[in-house]
Formats: structure tokens, sequence, C-alpha cells
């Protein structure tokens, strides 16, 4: 009995080993995936030239002192499908680099990827300089899962003690940076309860704060304010600024949250079926994606919709956008919003069924879902 209990913990220990995931997905997958690499070597001979000079700006980005993370053409197959392909990221020092994309873009995956939780078939990935094959790259980052990884049994101040020394800390050290942190987060009333019995939003801030535990170079956050009401929402945001002020500490902000990536990000990337779309400041991407502004017409009721409809387009030449519960959407290019709002004066007056109108620029959740359609 005593044979056959330690046979079974030890293979429960080789389970849990990267080798083991590693057998199981070779298995699964490697009729398709040695199909898949063959023919992607076969086109790379024909573009032999165009890929020679590709890697040769790609090399270039290690080069530079501000990049702390950069990954290179980082590619991801499970069988004939590709879920991550070619992505190229540069993360620079005390940055914020957002990552959006609908469900199913590959934000996760690629998440995964980076903290080693998952095998990548193609590309390159170095943090200071240091590939991810070696066993130091992992050190360097702090990781907050989309989902909730905790022990229940304990408490919050317990498990972030517990992971502060097995992050290097002394006892002493480790009791002050939870302490810490702890009241940074907000977690401080909370701390001496058994995380069974945290609420949604504390759990997400008890995951925010473990990724900040031994001073990470990089930090990775999948949707961390999911679920977190708006005033521990503020707060994280200006822990996350704080820290982009003070260290050399960078983040990776996956969120679906436009507000939170307008307010946190230097840049942002939108990713659609495992490729960005597009990529550039805040500004770049409003400059890029839209034009003119964004007119929302709202009814009291559909009475004469139609005709109010041709005589939008007539005046004003918008293209309407969206219909929706009562209200009208359009974008229309003309720059001028002095006329713009005496035209739709006009139209109110002409129309009783108009109860008001908003014109605004488009915002960045309007430039993500036009990406996101494909328009």
């Amino acid at each position: 009995m005593f044979a056959s209990f330690g046979l079974y913990f030890l293979v429960l220990l080789f389970v849990n080993t990267q080798l083991f995931q590693k057998i199981v997905h070779l298995i699964r997958f490697i009729p398709d995936h040695v199909k898949a690499i063959t023919l992607r070597k076969l086109q790379n001979r024909s573009d032999n030239d165009t890929l020679d000079s590709v890697i040769s700006d790609n090399d270039k980005l290690f080069k530079s002192n501000d990049d702390t993370l950069v990954v290179e053409k980082l590619r991801k197959t499970y069988g004939p499908k590709v879920v991550v392909k070619d992505l190229v990221l540069q993360l620079k020092k005390n940055k914020c680099f957002g990552l959006l994309g609908v469900n199913g873009a590959g934000k996760s995956t690629t998440f995964r990827i980076l903290t080693k939780s998952l095998f990548f078939d193609d590309g390159r990935v170095q943090l200071e300089k240091v590939p991810i094959k070696k066993a130091d790259y992992t050190e360097r980052i702090g990781y907050c899962p989309q989902e909730d990884y905790l022990n229940y049994f304990l408490t919050g101040r317990e498990v972030v003690y517990s992971v502060a020394r097995l992050k290097g800390y002394s006892d002493a050290d480790a009791r002050k940076v939870t302490k810490n942190l702890l009241k940074y987060f907000e977690l401080e009333k909370y701390q001496d309860k058994p995380c069974s019995g945290y609420s949604g939003g504390n759990k997400r801030k008890l995951c925010s704060c473990l990724a900040f535990l031994g001073s990470p170079k990089v930090i990775l956050l999948d949707e961390p304010t999911s679920g977190v009401d708006p005033s521990s929402r503020r707060n994280f945001w200006n822990i996350i600024n704080s820290f982009k002020m003070q260290g050399d500490t960078s983040f990776l902000l996956c969120s679906h949250s436009m507000e939170e990536c307008e307010n946190l990000c230097d840049e942002v990337a939108i990713m659609k079926e495992g490729t960005i779309k597009a990529k550039g400041s805040l500004l770049a991407l409003k400059n890029k994606h839209t034009k003119g502004y964004k007119i929302t017409v709202k009814l009291k009721s559909e009475d004469d919709i139609y005709r109010l409809k041709g005589r939008i387009s007539e005046l004003l030449r918008a293209e309407l956008m969206e219909e929706y519960a009562g209200s009208l959407v359009y974008q229309v290019d003309d720059k001028r919003l002095s006329g713009l709002f005496v035209v739709l004066d006009n139209l109110q007056d002409e129309f009783p069924c108009i109860d008001d109108y908003i014109v605004n620029q488009m915002s960045l959740e309007d430039i993500f879902l036009s990406v996101a359609d494909g328009n």
C-alpha cells in the first residue's frame, strides 16, 4: 500500500511537469504540426529575400536600450488551426502596452506563452535581452491571469506572505511587503479572512496584488479589473501609474474596458484572428482610423424616421453606422463643428421625433469595433 501511494505520488509529480505536457502536445498534434511546419518552410524558401529583410529589421529591435520585452514573429498552432500568427510586439521601459481583441483573438494564449505556461511553435521572445528559454526569464515577470489562482484555505495575508517567501524575501521583508501591498490594494480589512469568502472583485484585486511581488521588470495583466467596483478600479490605475513613474516596471495589459486602456496605455494593439491589425498610440490610432465626428441622434418615437434618415444623409452627407434602441448613429467627415450644430438644430425643429443629439469624436471603442469588424 505504501509503495502504491509512492508510485501514485510520483505519477502526479510527472503529470505536472513541462516534459509531460510537451509529450501530450506532440501526441495530439504532431501529424498536423509536422505538415504545417513543412508547408511553412517551403513557403519561406520561395520568399527567402523578403524574409531576410524582415529578420534584419527585427534584429535591430533587440539592440534598443528602451525595449524591455520584445516578441518577434511568434506563432502558435493547434494542429491545422493557427491561434497566434507571426506576432510582433515591443514593450518599452516604464510604459503600458494595451493588447485588445475580441474573444478568441489569441490574447490569453499570447500571455500564457510569455509566462512559459504554454509551448509555442516558432518565433523569439526576449526580456531585457534574456531569451525565454533561460531559467531566469520568469524571475523578471509578474503575472495576473484571467482566472483567479488562489489557495482558498489561506487568508489574504497568508497568500501574499507565502508567495513573497517563494520569491526569496526574508521573513521580515515578506511581512513588510505583504502589509504594504495589502494597503495599496485596499485589502487590509479582509486580510485575515479566508480567500474562499472573498467577493469576485476582491479576488481579482488579490491576484493583481500578487503580480507586483518581487519587483518584476514586466507585469502581465489579463483583465485584472473584471468585476472590480469603479472606486477600486481607479485605485488600481493609480497604482500602475505610480509604478511607471517611480521605477522601471513595464506593463502588458489585456482588457475589454476601453476606458481603462485610454487611462493607462501609452500604446495599443488590436488583435484579430491571432495577428495584430492595428497598433500605435491612442492619438495615432484616432488620426488614422477616424474621420470627422460621430453623431448620435436620440429619438422620442419612430414617427417619420425614414424621412429623417433621408434628410440627415442629404444635408450632412453622413453614413449611418448603427441603429438601435431609439438611436441613430452617424459618421460625418465634415470637420466644421459650427456647421454641424446649425444643421442639427434645424433638423430638431423640423422633426419632433428627435429628442436630443450628441456630437463627439470617435472613441477607442469605435476604433476597436471598426477594426474587429474589418471595416
